[in-house]
């Protein structure tokens, strides 16, 4: 809108009130943007608070709506695109009125930079690598926007089918039980006849000292067919009257094999120091594990005691002596019917990176085509396709797409494994997303689509520019 700014400016309007005008665009692009922005998160956060609750113990959400996260979420955009308003209009307050008149690109890229090492190159690619070096800030801002939309994209690809496999993993392949029932009394339990496919735990939550983190530890039978604990190389770890503690318990302490921790029973305040032997690769659970009876010595119960029963059989115990059961096929059917919400809520997020990228990529194609018009009238006239034109003008955009592509998938490894770090920092819960040869496929095609539709809608701005015209336009 230059010349429209340059006609207002020549006639008398100060820069204040020419800021007054036109800073009005970006106010309106932020605020129906964000609330937009904010409606769409609140639906989208639904199935993601629904699945974690379907799994976790967290806090009971006492307001409806995060009004902190909604000013956050409505604020830093503010910040960038007002910042961003001003300061183009601010600079252009620094050309002359002809300048602004006429048009600043055809005064500042009157001439393609003169790089030696592209004049090796064939005359299409070298024209090429010329307009897509002297347009190297819109290069930089379609990769970053490429990376972004990797990163959402294959964090969408990634986040459910990772947490789920984890899971189920976990229960398949560590938890070999089907029924667990947590009794109301710790003892001996002499009028319950424990089957040969049933076996005897007891348990006692500790504070760790020092951080406001708590485990639970476990006391099971040395040679457990309930429990099966394994290191990082997947070999088999027998539980002993020493600690073994879970991967996610080590990771958010920074400790491992070898390292002492304090603990403090919840209930009788009564404080321990005890060694962690090995650290278990369980993905799930604040938790540890010892040896049945090592465990009732150490913390004071008699030989024998226990207070839950793990089994792979529903056993006949009288009501009056449960506190709590379940099974494990009823938890993991509960995770998967949440999992169905989440995973249309993953597609809408796949959806906004899809358009994302559209978005960035064509706002900048239509940007540069229109900014070339007389270029690219000029070449028609000399006989170049509009094939080898779009190439010229254009053609260094694929190359940003591939950088921003490849740069996006570590850094969503990255960017996945700190938000992960971050939301299970106080949970009971561990995950490495790791990307997948199908998720990293399925985001490439995805995207690169999405790159050509924007690749033909910007080529039909071509055909439509006629030499005519900018003939005209030179004789006006």
């Amino acid at each position: 809108m230059h010349a429209e700014i340059g006609t207002i400016y020549s006639m008398g309007y100060t820069q204040k009130d020419v800021l007054k005008v036109f800073m009005r665009f970006p106010l309106y692009v932020w605020l129906f943007g964000s609330i937009f922005g904010v409606v769409l998160g609140v639906i989208e956060a639904s199935p993601f608070a629904q699945f974690y609750r379907s799994y976790f113990t967290l806090p009971k959400i006492k307001s409806i709506l995060p009004w902190q996260h909604i000013f956050v979420a409505m604020l830093l955009p503010a910040i960038f695109i007002f910042l961003s308003g001003y300061l183009a209009i601010k600079n252009f307050f620094k050309l002359t009125i002809v300048q602004m008149l006429h048009g600043v690109d055809e005064i500042k890229f009157g001439k393609l930079p003169s790089i030696k090492f592209f004049d090796r190159f064939e005359f299409g690619t070298r024209i090429m690598l010329k307009y897509g070096w002297r347009h190297i800030g819109r290069e930089l801002i379609l990769a970053v926007g490429i990376i972004f939309s990797t990163i959402l994209m294959m964090y969408g690809m990634t986040a459910k089918d990772s947490i789920i496999t984890a899971i189920e993993r976990a229960y398949e392949k560590n938890f070999k039980y089907n029924y667990l029932y947590l009794l109301n009394s710790v003892s001996t339990h002499p009028e319950i006849k424990l089957q040969s496919a049933a076996e005897p735990y007891n348990l006692l939550s500790f504070d760790i000292e020092g951080t406001k983190l708590s485990i639970t530890i476990y006391g099971i039978k040395s040679n457990s067919d309930m429990i099966k604990l394994y290191d990082e190389k997947g070999k088999e770890i027998s539980v002993s009257s020493e600690l073994i503690i879970t991967k996610p318990l080590a990771s958010k302490l920074g400790i491992g094999e070898g390292d002492k921790i304090k603990l403090k029973n919840k209930f009788t305040g009564k404080e321990y120091t005890l060694k962690v032997k090995k650290v278990a690769n369980l993905p799930v659970g604040n938790n540890g594990y010892m040896e049945l009876e090592s465990f009732n010595k150490l913390f004071g119960y008699s030989n024998g005691d226990y207070i839950g029963i793990f089994s792979k059989e529903k056993l006949e115990i009288p009501q009056s002596l449960i506190f709590e059961s379940y099974t494990k096929s009823e938890l993991l059917n509960t995770i998967k019917a949440s999992a169905g919400d989440l995973s249309k809520t993953i597609g809408v997020m796949a959806l906004i990176a899809a358009v994302l990228a559209l978005l960035i990529v064509y706002v900048l194609s239509t940007l540069t085509l229109n900014e070339n018009k007389k270029s690219i009238g000029i070449l028609k006239m000399l006989g170049h396709s509009e094939r080898s034109i779009f190439k010229m003008i254009l053609g260094f955009n694929y190359i940003s797409f591939f950088i921003g592509f490849v740069a996006g998938i570590p850094l969503s490894k990255i960017t996945m494994d700190g938000l992960m770090s971050t939301v299970t920092k106080d949970i009971d819960f561990a995950i490495s997303l790791d990307l997948s040869v199908q998720s990293v496929l399925s985001t490439f095609v995805i995207l690169l689509l999405v790159f050509l539709i924007s690749r033909f809608l910007a080529r039909q701005k071509i055909a439509r520019v006629m030499p005519v015209e900018i003939l005209k336009g030179q004789l006006d």
